[in-house]
């Protein structure tokens, strides 16, 4: 029998102890069920989105066909803007095509609540918090238990490594959340 969102909001929740904050785990499970609901609603984006390295390379183009416009004096501010955000759009990473992009999804998402809420760094070892919390999140999103996420944990991990804590490299989960956050914003 499947285990209810309820059952998996609280067995994460238990998975990211120690906490950063010396609070309990009943402070942050509201958080951590806004999160996996927020998650729920990024499926369709994540499943239309090409592999990690076939946006950059579409955003790399993208830039340099910008370029030659950089004199419309007129546009220039809105240039700038658009520059930036390919700019962005190339230094993000998203899914390898080797396996499942929700599975990917799942491993990305785990780690940004580790990051937020544990007191312990991710790390892609057997029985670690990132590849038990990836596996509720899978499970949450498609309800398949007891999903091995080695793979796109360890991927996750080594992008995220390699990437180093530069505040402009994101994941495309972060990308897609931070597009929509804008965009609410504008009138």
């Amino acid at each position: 029998m499947p285990r209810s969102s309820e059952d998996i909001g609280e067995e994460i929740c238990d998975s990211l102890r120690p906490l950063r904050r010396r609070i309990g785990v009943d402070a942050i499970r509201p958080d951590v069920e806004n999160a996996l609901q927020f998650f729920r609603e990024q499926v369709p984006f994540v499943l239309s989105v090409p592999p990690g390295r076939q946006l950059a390379k579409r955003a790399a183009k993208a830039r340099a066909a910008l370029a030659s416009y950089a004199d419309l004096a007129e546009f220039a501010p809105a240039l700038a803007t658009l520059d930036m955000q390919l700019q962005r759009l190339e230094r993000s990473f998203g899914p390898v095509p080797q396996f499942g992009r929700l599975k990917w999804f799942s491993a990305d998402c785990a780690r940004i609540l580790i990051v937020e809420f544990s007191s312990r760094p991710p790390s892609g070892t057997v029985d670690s918090p990132l590849r038990t919390i990836a596996s509720l999140i899978y499970e949450y999103l498609t309800g398949c238990p007891d999903a091995d996420l080695k793979r796109a944990c360890d991927s996750v991990l080594k992008k995220w490594n390699r990437k180093g804590s530069d505040p402009g490299d994101m994941s495309l989960f972060e990308w897609n959340a931070l597009v929509r956050a804008r965009n609410k914003q504008e009138p």
